[in-house]
């Protein structure tokens, strides 16, 4: 063996036994989780146990037991017919606990969970057994089919029995809440342990005798499978950091499952044969495995003694050396080849650390022809004699190809060196048979004998996706031209790279495939740069898209457009494609007919628009629904022709319609509420004018006991008037004043206000009114008369209206602070035009300065509607004390002024009433104080 390969050979052994990792962490947690005492928390999301059983517990299963289940069909293999049905059953039991524990709750999961482990470790324990006592049964073709299907069913409806049996609560209890695990559960569970345990154990040993990495990840996995039930035995509860220790450790396992998998995929592609072959030779007994393997080889496989002398002679021999097996064993190999010098080469280094060796040798047929050879051989030590086994390669025809390739390569020579790409020739069998400087460099090599000495599998250690090589090849020996393909290549370091690969057959005469030949050039800098552009555009994109309103491109040209986002669909239900497939139709389709005229004599003032303006239009479009909606847009230029003239706009459009909805609201409630008050007072008018048919409740009582009440009285209260005489007062009490205030005889019912009193009644039908009484006591007797106007709704109305001048206020204050923002606006928007014309070609800083520019004149138009909003209502002056008015409009101003800056109110005149606008009055004393504290920062 090569020093390279040994390397190699030793590093592999020493990764390999980094598996053993995982098992001992997994141990270690475990006992460091039960010397401490139990933690109380619990980690538990929705869904999470449920996902990871699907993958690591329920598909990788699957997959090991199907193709255990196709192993077994085809070599019969009871081990695999065994391990197929524990992984079934393992898999099919942990995806309906997952998914079980969000609806039946932790008993249920644990219960499947814990049955199916232990079903799946008897099978586990007898495919063990069967490995270690060799027996084999096999039947025929049909009948594995059958046995196969007639077991994964009865599992698969054992699995639905036990669920449904567990959901219903038929199956005695595995785990209770708040408890922990039963005795049943215990000793089910403490069986699936000992069991996995003991397989992984016979496994293990199985593979120290055969050096198996298959046996290696298979036996592991068994072993963490076994920590994990551990760690689950002993959770005090579903969801501890214990238990989550078990999940991951079964987790693992499930992983090791599908590395083993893996390896045996690429051990049968190795060997020539098919997966099925393999996995069921790995449980085979070793004599057997081996001359299976022989049988199957497509090399020539032979074993000789130390003399030479041959005791096993493949097909493969056969048919490349003519001689048969009878002819063949008991006779000298260096004799029956021609080749003497053959068994001197092994013998002489052959040692215990260099027991592998490789050559190249002319050999002889048995019709006399010569052929060239790979040979690698290796010596063993049998019982009483050392054996040698020889691999024989036919490499006959890729001599002559190099050969063919050598005699022509001066014609190309200095190209080949001298190119900037990566050129190479390579044979069919996935070795390099030259490449130029470049190339190496790419890989990450000195020079090109230093990748012909390094790799000896182009798909295996230079591709990051090995298989992807034999598609090439297919295309290319399919298509028979040059293929074209992008891939991603690993460097000596490791690194992975992107490439673009020429690649081509090169042919004889007779049109037969000799080698290939192709180009290799390093994308990386254009990948990153592809990269870099995908991301900005996914950025713009992103930012474009989650704006709530629509943004637009449209082509004068065409009269269609060329890019909607999706806020169309948010506001007019339409997606961005439906849009552009309207064409030039979607102003007729979508305008409504009484705008559309407007929108075109919009859209002809674009041509009229500067770069940095904007054209603003409101109109009606028709949603998806049917229904018209309210839009309004705001456009300008976005790109000009050769000439000018502009040939495309961009806009954003906002749906105001429930904007312009509750303006029509606000203006109908506003007619409404005046037609109302006009209504009330003419009321007030004829109720003052008839004392007779007066409409204010009159209540009489004596005691609190009620001796009469008037009509509008039970108008107001709901109550009739028999239902109200001879009452108590207390059975008007509403929920805000109790009955004892009744019962202490006083006014307590009552309160002051102003100079009426104000009266709190519960009406029949348990609404709550408040009534302004006029409280008096007819002289002579302890008969009070109370006189009654509802006034509920005049308290609302007060509360609205005072609410209202505080948001008057709060306006007025915005316009202020919206007019100095102005004056700092435009200094921003003057200095930035001046930087503008000293920098005109200077970029990226123009560009900069002219983003400056546009924010800018955006919130310049944002001060003006703030201006226009603020100053849009006229105020009716009327009788008013300037005292709350200046008290109210002082304590607005000291939430907005330093908390260096004292203000002292100091009001002394008396009376103070003038005739103004409220809103008016806080305006000048806001101005005033504002000048007045900008005076003060200019001093400092």
């Amino acid at each position: 063996m090569t020093a390279t390969k040994q390397s190699s050979h030793r590093t592999g052994n020493r990764l390999l036994y980094l598996g053993f990792l995982p098992v001992a962490l997994s141990v270690i947690l475990i006992v460091i989780f039960r010397l401490f005492p139990p933690s109380e928390a619990v980690f538990e999301p929705g869904y999470l146990l449920a996902a990871l059983n699907s993958i690591f517990l329920s598909l990788i299963p699957f997959i090991v037991a199907y193709l255990s289940g196709q192993s077994y069909l085809k070599t019969g293999s009871p081990n695999m017919f065994l391990i197929g049905c524990a992984l079934f059953v393992f898999g099919a039991g942990n995806l309906v606990a997952g998914w079980t524990i969000e609806y039946s709750g932790p008993n249920t999961t644990v219960t499947i969970h814990n049955i199916v482990c232990f079903v799946a470790s008897i099978f586990y324990i007898l495919a063990s057994l069967i490995m270690v006592g060799g027996i084999r049964t096999e039947f025929t073709a049909l009948r594995r089919i059958q046995k196969l299907v007639f077991a994964f069913s009865i599992l698969l409806v054992f699995v639905g029995f036990t669920s449904i049996a567990t959901i219903a609560g038929l199956m005695p209890p595995f785990f209770i809440v708040g408890t922990g695990p039963t005795t049943l559960r215990i000793i089910i569970l403490t069986a699936a342990i000992v069991l996995h345990t003991l397989s992984a154990i016979i496994i293990l040993q199985q593979y120290w005798r055969q050096q198996s990495p298959f046996l290696f990840w298979y036996g592991l996995a068994l072993l963490l499978i076994a920590a994990g039930l551990t760690a689950v035995l002993i959770q005090p509860s579903v969801g501890s950091p214990i238990g989550w220790v078990g999940r991951i450790s079964q987790y693992l396992g499930g992983t090791y499952f599908l590395a083993s998998v893996i390896i045996a995929l690429h051990e049968a592609r190795t060997a020539g044969t098919n997966t099925g072959e393999i996995l069921a030779s790995f449980f085979r007994d070793s004599a057997i495995h081996y001359v299976k393997l022989m049988e199957t080889a497509k090399d020539p496989i032979v074993l000789t003694d130390s003399r030479g002398q041959i005791y096993l002679w493949n097909p493969a021999a056969e048919k490349v050396f003519g001689f048969n097996q009878k002819e063949a064993i008991g006779s000298c190999l260096t004799d029956l080849i021609e080749s003497h010098n053959l068994l001197e080469i092994l013998l002489q280094k052959d040692s215990v650390e260099h027991p592998w060796t490789e050559t190249e040798m002319p050999l002889k047929r048995k019709n006399g022809s010569i052929f060239f050879s790979e040979i690698s051989a290796w010596t063993t030590e049998a019982t009483d004699k050392k054996i040698a086994t020889f691999i024989i390669r036919d490499i006959t025809e890729r001599k002559t190809m190099e050969k063919m390739i050598l005699e022509s390569e001066e014609k190309y020579r200095r190209l080949f060196t001298e190119a900037g790409l990566g050129i190479f020739h390579s044979t069919f069998d996935d070795r390099f048979i030259d490449l130029n400087p470049a190339l190496a460099k790419m890989l990450g090599y000195e020079s090109p004998e230093d990748v012909m000495k390094s790799i000896h599998s182009i798909s295996q250690q230079i591709y990051v996706d090995p298989p992807r090589r034999d598609l090439i090849l297919e295309n290319i020996l399919k298509e028979g031209k040059t293929v074209t393909t992008e891939n991603r290549y690993y460097r000596k370091s490791g690194e992975e790279w992107p490439a673009r690969l020429h690649v081509r057959q090169v042919s004889d005469e007779t049109g037969k495939p000799l080698y290939l030949e192709g180009f290799v050039e390093d994308i990386t800098d254009r990948k990153k740069m592809e990269k870099k552009l995908l991301e900005q555009e996914h950025f713009l994109s992103s930012v474009v898209n989650t704006s709530p309103a629509i943004v637009y491109v449209y082509d004068l040209e065409t009269r269609s457009n060329i890019y909607t986002n999706d806020g169309i669909g948010k506001i007019l239900g339409y997606m961005p494609a439906e849009a552009q497939a309207m064409g030039v139709e979607l102003f007729t389709r979508l305008i409504h007919p009484e705008d559309l005229q407007s929108v075109i004599e919009f859209q002809s003032k674009i041509q009229y628009t500067a770069d940095d303006e904007m054209q603003e239009h409101e109109h009606r479009v028709r949603h998806a629904d049917g229904s018209w909606r309210v839009l309004r847009t705001r456009e300008r230029p976005f790109l000009r022709n050769a000439d000018g003239v502009v040939k495309q706009k961009i806009g954003i459009a906002v749906d105001v319609t429930e904007h312009k909805q509750m303006e029509e609201e606000l203006r109908r409630s506003r007619d409404e509420l005046e037609e109302r008050v006009k209504e009330r007072t003419a009321e007030v008018a004829r109720l003052a004018a008839v004392v007779q048919h007066t409409r204010n409740g009159i209540v009489l009582t004596k005691g609190f006991n009620i001796l009469f009440v008037n009509n509008a009285f039970c108008q107001l209260t709901g109550y009739s008037e028999q239902e109200l005489l001879g009452r108590d007062l207390s059975m008007l009490s509403s929920a805000e004043i109790p009955i004892e205030y009744y019962e202490q005889g006083g006014q307590n019912v009552i309160t002051n206000s102003g100079g009426m009193r104000l009266w709190t009644v519960q009406r029949k039908d348990g609404i709550i009114i408040h009534l302004e009484t006029s409280l008096s006591t007819i002289s002579g007797d302890s008969i009070m008369a109370f006189i009654c106007q509802d006034i509920t709704e005049k308290m609302q109305l007060e509360e609205q209206l005072r609410q209202s001048q505080k948001m008057e206020a709060i306006g007025t204050l915005a316009g202020g602070i919206a007019h100095d923002f102005n004056n700092i606006l435009a200094a921003i928007i003057g200095f930035t035009e001046m930087a503008i014309e000293d920098v005109p070609d200077r970029q990226p800083v123009g560009k900069n300065l002219q983003n400056v520019m546009t924010s800018a004149i955006r919130a310049r138009e944002l001060v003006k509607q703030i201006l226009a909003f603020s100053r849009k209502t006229s105020y009716e002056r009327a009788a008013v004390s300037l005292s709350p008015v200046v008290r109210e409009t002082v304590n607005l101003l000291r939430a907005s002024i330093p908390a260096s800056v004292d203000m002292t109110l100091s009001i002394t005149a008396s009376p103070d009433t003038v005739v103004a606008a409220p809103v008016e009055i806080q305006q000048i004393i806001m101005n005033l104080a504002t000048n007045a504290l900008l005076a003060m920062q200019d001093q400092r």
